[in-house]
Parts: structure tokens; C-alpha cells; sequence
């Protein structure tokens, strides 16, 4: 995961530092948590949206948000 998205940060780099801020900085930073969720496409009259959605879901957003930059953690 780490190697693919280096190869995506080099060359999105190369394309956001023409348009916008030439000091952009991006990272990767995951955490996967497993059980059962609910997955599936959310529509509405403005939009649709393919998400997931459960107690596992929020557990792993909440642990994503205190990672430092480059960590991936899988529970």
C-alpha cells in the first residue's frame, strides 16, 4: 500500500504543483478494522454515494485520525 501510493503522490504531485500551492504536502495514513458493516450505494434526489457503515467503520475512522503520517494499522 505504502510503495503503490508513492508512485500515486509522485505523480499527482506533478500535476497539483502546476495548478495550485507548490509546497503541498500529502501522506497515506490507514487503519482496517474487520467485522460485519453494512455496504452498499446511498442515493438521493442530489447524489449517490457508495459507503459502509457500522460500529467497525467508526472504530477505524477514530483510530485513523490519531495515526502519525505513514502509519497503516490493521486490526
Amino acid at each position: 500500500m505504502r510503495r503503490s501510493f508513492e508512485d500515486v503522490k509522485t505523480n499527482w504531485l506533478q500535476i497539483w504543483k502546476k495548478i495550485i500551492d507548490p509546497e503541498i504536502h500529502i501522506d497515506i495514513k490507514c487503519d482496517i478494522n474487520t467485522g460485519l458493516v453494512l455496504v452498499g450505494l446511498l442515493r438521493s434526489g442530489e447524489r449517490d454515494q457508495f459507503t459502509v457503515i457500522g460500529t467497525h467503520v467508526n472504530l477505524a475512522s477514530r483510530l485513523e485520525e490519531r495515526d502519525e503520517e505513514g502509519e497503516i494499522i490493521i486490526m
